[in-house]
């Protein structure tokens, strides 16, 4: 079933996340770090937070992936009520060096061109926003050690 086939009452939405993560890797002794996405289908962008979460763990959990990983920051996500004719960009990555690198979720994404691009931080802190230095105070989505 796509989305086109849903009738009205079925308020299921695709959802695709963007994350991030870097380490020193003890196995080959270098500083490591990479991206993935992960897509979602769920009826609101809270239960989709929880999948997220969910999946991340059990890659974990069962020694896929993530083995030497302690954090991993939740990017972006966007939802998709549809992916207009023309398509969109959805994520951007500009990157300078091994590990430096800035990703942008395309926030002003269209709404009404069916694309709308959510944000994260934790409940118990403000929207993350730039010091002096330029720099940002982010939080980790998955933190697996403490």
């Amino acid at each position: 079933m796509t989305i086109e086939d849903r009738t009205p009452e079925e308020d299921y939405m695709i959802y695709l996340g963007t994350f991030s993560f870097s380490f020193f890797s003890d196995v080959l002794k270098e500083e490591r770090n990479g991206s993935f996405q992960i897509v979602v289908e769920d009826d609101s962008p809270e239960n989709v937070l929880k999948k997220f979460k969910s999946i991340i763990k059990r890659k974990k959990k069962n020694g896929e992936l993530f083995k030497e990983v302690d954090e991993i920051y939740l990017d972006v996500f966007h939802e998709l009520k549809k992916v207009p004719k023309e398509g969109a960009i959805i994520n951007y990555i500009d990157a300078a060096g091994e590990k430096d690198h800035i990703s942008l979720g395309c926030f002003t994404v269209d709404s009404s061109r069916g694309i709308t691009g959510y944000g994260w931080h934790p409940e118990d802190t403000e929207i993350p926003s730039e010091d002096a230095e330029g720099e940002f105070d982010l939080h980790p989505f998955v933190l697996f050690k403490s």
